[in-house]
């Protein structure tokens, strides 16, 4: 029999407020008896392992009983995937596991592991792959400076700028627009190699450092 992702949440999600924990083989049990996913299934799409999905730790609801907590907010599709960018920067890495995740997203009002699964159809070794490189856009985006930018990084004028900018080689990695509108795009690594290369009187970024001393 085949089961659709919601089936396969709604079978684990019933299976934490009945049982709580539950092993392997006594949810394999249950899972008969109720006509839902085995074990494997959930592993396998969940992309988890059983002790993420259930920790000894976690115990089953009393009757009609709801979890207490702050409420969870609605989300916008896009939310949960910046959920999981906000998580890798939380964490400074996304290797985390299920368990890991949820203890943050519950602590900081932010969807849960099943419930991106759930709303973006999506794997968890796939969702956060994407979260992944949404980070590491957003990480680049910070170290990039237009020609403006770069002359109030350097603290410098744009004639100091483009003298020893062409002396020294540093150039634009893109520019953006046409002839008669273009912007001039740098890296912030360049930057900071021209900062060391440019004299100090022409470089007030390395006089306002040096007053600092």
């Amino acid at each position: 029999m085949s089961y659709s992702m919601q089936d396969i949440i709604n079978a684990y999600e019933r299976a934490k407020k009945e049982h709580g924990y539950i092993s392997k083989n006594d949810y394999d049990v249950w899972a008969k008896e109720n006509g839902l996913p085995r074990s494997p299934t959930l592993i396998t799409y969940l992309n988890a392992h059983w002790s993420d999905l259930f920790p000894k730790t976690d115990s089953p609801l009393p009757h009609n009983v709801a979890r207490r907590g702050k409420p969870v907010p609605r989300y916008k599709r896009t939310d949960y995937i910046q959920a999981l960018v906000e998580a890798i920067e939380h964490f400074g890495h996304s290797n985390f596991s299920v368990q890991e995740y949820n203890g943050w997203a519950s602590s900081n009002r932010r969807p849960s592991h099943t419930s991106i699964l759930a709303n973006t159809q999506m794997k968890w070794n796939e969702v956060k792959e994407r979260a992944r490189k949404i980070r590491l856009r957003e990480e680049a985006m910070k170290k990039i400076y237009s020609q403006t930018e770069a002359l109030e990084y350097l603290k410098c004028s744009k004639l100091t700028f483009v003298k020893y900018a062409e002396l020294y080689e540093i150039y634009p990695f893109k520019i953006v627009g046409g002839e008669r509108a273009s912007i001039k795009l740098y890296w912030q690594d360049d930057l900071d190699i021209l900062a060391e290369k440019m004299p100090k009187h022409g470089n007030r970024k390395n006089d306002k450092e040096d007053n600092n001393e």
